[in-house]
């Protein structure tokens, strides 16, 4: 009989901690989001390939986009799913460029020169971008303190534009 009632509460004990971790399992604490569409733009020209992040200011994960060759993007939330949490953020782009914006030139030796070279003869090439950081081409590695405001049923479609 005693092992009978050793089975019982155990048995009890199991399905209240199994309920207890399906009902935990239910809730999230994930804020409500809305849908986000946004254009990048510097100077009027759309940045490419660049990533922005919306950080909301009070609660809820960071949405992240990258822009396309419009300089369009859609964010996504930090679960993967489309969107970004209802709130002011404040909004990171890292990395991109401008449409039609140059790479920064290679010049590699011609054919001959290395054929003939003996080696160790040519001097190394280095950071081919390094030049280009140094005039301040190319994009920006990282601009923070944009704002925009995301709410809740509207067209939210952020305009952003670089300084």
């Amino acid at each position: 009989m005693i092992l009978k009632e050793k089975a019982f509460y155990a048995l009890s004990l199991a399905t209240g901690l199994c309920l207890a971790t399906v009902a935990g399992c239910g809730s999230s604490d994930r804020p409500e989001l809305a849908s986000v569409t946004g254009k990048l733009t510097k100077d009027g020209i759309p940045y490419v390939n660049a990533r922005v992040e919306f950080h909301p200011t009070t609660s809820g994960g960071t949405s992240y986009g990258t822009t396309d060759d419009n300089g369009e993007f859609e964010l996504r939330y930090s679960t993967g799913e489309p969107g970004a949490a209802i709130d002011t953020h404040s909004v990171t782009v890292i990395g991109g460029q401008p449409k039609g914006g140059r790479q920064p030139a290679v010049t590699l030796p011609d054919t001959e020169t290395i054929e003939n070279a003996a080696e160790g003869a040519l001097a190394p090439m280095g950071d081919p971008t390094a030049m280009a950081r140094r005039r301040g081409g190319g994009g920006p590695k990282e601009v923070s303190g944009l704002k925009a405001v995301i709410s809740e049923g509207g067209d939210n479609h952020v305009e952003l534009t670089l300084p």
